[in-house]
């Protein structure tokens, strides 16, 4: 694990006008408090209202100086921005924004949201699902169940099962903050038979790593769209 120092990469995101937060490393009960740093490419949080681009974009270079692991989030018509993980337990990494708004990512799936409004408490997959256990593309299976978990503050926690069925659109070189990404775009038609939706994948030619993601995070909810600027490694 990598904590973030104050370096000259960090200070240029902030003459850009990001803002960044920082918070120490500490273990307990399972879960590793990782270096809670945040980066937000615009005033605002993952649902703020649209605001300016900064002066200058945000570089690959000043990103990776901040050090762990990143991740962009898009949420409808927003601005993109940048958060680094603030905890991980076990195979689930969380990330906060500036507002406190989490997503909880096991692999590329989305198996958690906090203060969305409607929230994800957890989701169940099977064995093979290859977007929480990568897998070549050509490798998916035919389909793909998961179980969804929804609360809001009003109401007792609610399941959705939700059976969805991949499709390769085919190859696409993607840009991840100046990386270029060899991927397959899969598209997953979801329903449980009153709700569908689709989730949009980017996921590597060879490895089936997920490197881009559009997902459902329920209903009446804009999808969350990601990138995985710098990847969660254990160790």
């Amino acid at each position: 694990m990598r904590r973030a120092a104050r370096h000259p990469g960090a200070w240029l995101a902030l003459a850009a006008g990001l803002t960044l937060g920082l918070a120490g490393c500490s273990s307990e009960g399972g879960t590793e408090r990782l270096t809670g740093s945040i980066v937000n490419a615009v005033v605002g949080s993952i649902v703020g209202q649209p605001a300016p681009q900064p002066d200058a974009p945000v570089t690959r270079a000043e990103l990776e100086a901040i050090g762990g692991p990143i991740i962009s989030v898009r949420r409808g018509d927003s601005q993109r921005v940048f958060v680094l993980a603030a905890t991980v337990n076990r195979d689930y990494v969380t990330y906060e924004d500036t507002a406190r708004r989490g997503l909880t990512l096991r692999g590329g799936a989305i198996t958690g949201t906090t203060n969305f409004g409607i929230d994800i408490a957890g989701v169940a997959v099977q064995t093979d699902d290859p977007v929480v256990n990568p897998t070549p593309p050509q490798d998916w299976p035919a389909s793909i169940t998961r179980v969804y978990k929804l609360y809001r503050r009003d109401r007792p926690i609610e399941s959705f099962t939700f059976r969805c069925l991949p499709v390769r659109v085919g190859p696409v070189a993607i840009e991840v903050v100046e990386r270029r990404r060899d991927t397959v775009e899969i598209v997953e038609a979801c329903t449980n038979g009153s709700i569908e939706f689709e989730n949009r994948h980017f996921a590597d030619a060879e490895t089936g790593f997920i490197w881009k993601t559009t997902q459902w995070i329920g209903p009446l909810l804009s999808p969350v769209t990601l990138e995985i600027v710098t990847p969660y490694t254990p160790g």
